[in-house]
């Protein structure tokens, strides 16, 4: 078997096309599709139908693209290793996030750490973060969101409560806080469960209590729900710090219940013994211990 071959073929499945796959590689199409032919020949195997839309990989594709993945990581942590003993640090250091909150001050404190390294944030939602986690596009990734699996090692960095969010010029506005059956009558805006913990945690918490909500819109981002409250459109909820970095709305505490969603620092297991990843990691476990992190105040 040809490590070509098999670096076409994983580049294929990995990017979802023969076309992405030779932009990722560097390399034309037709190379890229002729190694990936070479290999089905040789095991006299399909491992990728090809389909109008796009690819799809057979049950022996599916199988050996998670074997060549961990080839292909292996290979990271062993390039990662060579060049961090050379010289003394990774050039770049990658890291993925699906909650900005805690990002910010964590990274820039590790960029002061390692001041020759180049730290990049890519934000994204779970399971692509996941997915680059175990590609090696990132390192170490900030998330809400984690799949078990014991492939990732997963440390609890941050908390944030969840407040509810009204527009400056809602009557609720001057208040110091609500309980939670107040808003069994309120026209909610509210983000997909499927793709925020917070609403997630939010609706479940109304549900136990037994708290029919009234959801007038569905938004897809922070952003756009902070967009809708402080237009009028009804209550939404958010992790305080969304909530105070906006001038047009205001957060109000949950008196009666206790809502938090948690921050986890998340990486390979097998690659937490690389000195960058190691060092990131014990800058969090460091930053959590001495009490550092903090939620802002709602305002």
């Amino acid at each position: 078997m040809i490590f070509g071959q098999l670096r076409a073929f994983h580049a294929v499945a990995a990017e979802g096309g023969f076309s992405k796959a030779a932009k990722a590689l560097n390399v034309s199409q037709p190379a890229v599709s002729a190694q990936v032919k070479a290999l089905e020949d040789t095991y006299r195997l399909t491992l990728i139908e090809r389909r109008p839309r796009g690819i799809l990989l057979t049950e022996p594709g599916q199988r050996l693209f998670e074997i060549v993945g961990r080839i292909f990581r292996l290979e990271e942590e062993a390039d990662q290793m060579l060049r961090t003993l050379r010289d003394g640090h990774p050039r770049q250091f990658r890291v993925g996030s699906d909650a900005p909150y805690s990002a910010s001050q964590l990274l820039a404190q590790y960029g002061q750490m390692h001041p020759g390294v180049h730290v990049s944030l890519i934000m994204g939602v779970g399971h692509d973060i996941e997915r680059d986690l175990r590609d090696c596009r990132i390192d170490v990734a900030i998330m809400v969101w984690v799949t078990p699996d014991p492939a990732f090692f997963v440390m609890p960095y941050a908390k944030h409560r969840i407040v509810v969010v009204v527009g400056r010029d809602h009557p609720w506005a001057d208040r110091q806080g609500i309980r939670l059956s107040e808003l069994a009558d309120q026209r909610m805006v509210l983000r997909d469960s499927t793709h925020s913990m917070t609403s997630l945690t939010f609706e479940r918490t109304a549900a136990q209590a037994g708290i029919s909500l009234q959801r007038v819109m569905l938004v897809d981002s922070r952003e756009n729900l902070r967009e809708a409250v402080a237009a009028g459109v009804g209550i939404g909820v958010a992790i305080e710090t969304d909530a105070v970095s906006d001038l047009r709305v205001r957060g109000l505490p949950v008196t009666d219940v206790d809502m938090t969603i948690t921050d986890n620092i998340v990486c390979m297991a097998q690659r937490k013994s690389l000195a960058p990843i190691r060092s990131f990691v014990q800058l969090a476990q460091q930053r959590r211990e001495s009490g550092i992190i903090r939620p802002a105040p709602v305002r």
